[in-house]
């Protein structure tokens, strides 16, 4: 199989998107849940046609953090800089969809991912409980073909990525975030909660983790 990548962020010297999917939920239509919203990235729901296209800033990180190219927002979902998506939009059109952010007088863009990687189960190790923990993960070899997607059994909370993606945020020098070929987070993106954890920054959860991997 081609290279499949984790991607991460470095929380400390990049900003993040400070939007909620509570501010979201608000703006939901009368027929969804709160709750489907909330664990969007899992149930594989599409915003496009309700999105409130809203206004936000980015915030956090440590002294001289800067706004990112690209990040991830929540689970499953990327920001993308005006400059990310004039130069990755076209590669990612196909896996999912692109919902405008207004940043400082800027569109930014959250992109939702909406493919799921098929998991190669006779590979994959999960045990069950209040917090599942999957031990053992690996994918089929048609993941290949996907630039970006998420895991299913891993509830949509991590993003992954091919060879095409990761050589394309390289070459083009985008800023905030490498790819790690351990496809589980170090010792805490292997657990979560069998019921959704709606939707923390996945940023709070990555960022501190690897840091000292962050390619420069």
């Amino acid at each position: 199989m081609q290279g499949i990548y984790r991607i991460n962020i470095d929380s400390r010297r990049f900003k993040s998107l400070d939007y909620s999917i509570r501010e979201v939920c608000k703006q939901r239509p009368a027929y969804l849940a709160r709750k489907e919203v909330m664990d969007f990235s899992f149930n594989n729901l599409s915003f496009s046609s309700w999105w409130p296209k809203p206004e936000a800033r980015y915030t956090g990180g440590g002294p001289g953090a800067e706004i990112p190219d690209v990040s991830l927002w929540l689970d499953g979902s990327l920001s993308l800089s005006p400059k990310a998506n004039r130069y990755l939009g076209e590669l990612l059109r196909d896996c999912g969809e692109f919902l405008p952010v207004t940043v400082n007088d800027e569109v930014f863009y959250i992109f939702n991912c909406l493919r799921f990687g098929e998991e190669d189960t006779a590979k994959c190790h999960r045990s069950e409980g209040y917090i599942d923990t999957v031990t053992e993960l690996a994918f089929e070899e048609s993941v290949s073909e996907l630039v970006l997607f998420k895991s299913k059994l891993c509830r949509g909370q991590t993003l992954y990525c091919n060879e095409i993606f990761k050589r394309a945020v390289e070459s083009l020098g985008l800023t905030g975030i490498a790819f790690s070929t351990d496809l589980l987070v170090p010792e805490l993106g292997s657990a979560f909660r069998s019921e959704p954890a709606y939707a923390v920054p996945t940023n709070r959860l990555m960022g501190y983790v690897e840091r000292s991997t962050l390619r420069h």
